[in-house]
């Protein structure tokens, strides 16, 4: 039995067949006909384009808010700390940013890229560089922490020891840059005068594209008209006193008398001697218990032999003689 569809085709067939072959359109005809249908078909094509193109800038818009969301991120995130405070005495401010008020000085502040440091009258601070470098502000100062190594000086003076470091300190003033060379220095900025002073080690100083290079012991200052001279300085000068007031003291817990020795040493710049080679081994022996936080370097050296056998002395030279209780003053 045939079904409904086949008996349809069967019929359609037959009304094909006696239509005949027909006779094929003129090419005018065909001509006509293909370029209505390829404009129809460009049309249709343009606008799926015009979809495809709309929704690639939309991705695009998409990937650019992304990166323009991060880099705002990156940018209000907590910036890069550069220095901690910690010792301080007497008036002082920070503020992280140019725009927040000044805010009174506090122990173990960490300070990110970008902050002020300020010492009024008597004031004095030391803080802690990332790498490890000690950075000293004296009194009537203002500095600008650049960056991890960078130090801007608006005002003031400012003391570096990067003996542990690693990178060299750059001490910036609208005059010269400083650049120590594993050294203790102190540039100070004051009425268009730019005064460098080298403790240990050595600086180079930058001006333009000149290059002057001081050593220990020595100074070099620059007058406001840009004239370099050099002078000497004492390591042991009483000028360097004004450091010992804010120096970070270190941890004597079990560890050597020696050690607090040669830190005291060069702290103040004073060449430590003793008068016999078996004290300098007792030194060496003696184990120190005990702290000597916030006391100047020979303060805290008087305090810890009190509790030994030993006592110092001061020579006439400024050294430090280090002696036993019960024997004379002179070195042997």
């Amino acid at each position: 039995m045939s079904s409904q569809p086949e008996q349809e085709a069967d019929l359609l067939g037959k009304i094909i067949r006696a239509a005949g072959r027909r006779e094929p359109a003129p090419r005018e005809t065909r001509d006509r006909v293909f370029a209505a249908a390829s404009a129809a078909l460009e049309v249709k094509l343009g606008a799926r384009r015009r979809r495809l193109t709309w929704r690639a800038a939309a991705a695009a818009a998409v990937v650019v808010a992304a990166v323009g969301m991060g880099y705002t991120t990156l940018r209000i995130g907590p910036a890069l700390t550069v220095a901690l405070s910690d010792q301080f005495i007497g008036e002082a401010a920070f503020r992280t940013r140019d725009d927040e008020p000044w805010a009174t000085m506090v122990r173990d502040r960490k300070l990110p890229v970008g902050s002020e440091v300020r010492t009024g009258q008597g004031g004095r601070v030391g803080l802690v560089l990332a790498r490890g470098a000690s950075l000293r502000l004296d009194e009537l100062t203002e500095v600008r922490l650049v960056g991890p190594t960078r130090v801007e000086v608006m005002a003031g003076t400012v003391y570096i020891d990067s003996r542990i470091a690693g990178d060299a300190i750059e001490i910036i003033t609208p005059v010269a840059v400083t650049r120590d060379v594993g050294t203790q220095f102190e540039v100070r900025y004051r009425d268009q005068e730019h005064r460098v002073r080298v403790r240990e080690g050595a600086v180079l100083m930058q001006i333009g594209d000149q290059e002057f290079r001081g050593g220990a012991g020595e100074q070099l200052l620059v007058s406001p008209a840009g004239k370099v001279e050099r002078a000497a300085v004492a390591i042991d000068d009483s000028s360097w006193e004004w450091v010992q007031l804010v120096v970070r003291t270190p941890d004597i817990e079990d560890r050597p008398l020696r050690d607090l020795l040669d830190w005291v040493s060069r702290e103040t710049g004073r060449t430590i001697r003793y008068e016999s080679p078996a004290v300098q081994a007792l030194t060496r022996a003696t184990i120190l218990h005990g702290s000597v936080r916030n006391l100047a370097p020979l303060p805290a050296m008087q305090m810890v032999l009190a509790t030994t056998d030993l006592e110092l002395a001061i020579l006439d030279d400024g050294s430090l003689l280090v002696k036993s209780r019960d024997q004379g003053d002179q070195v042997r």
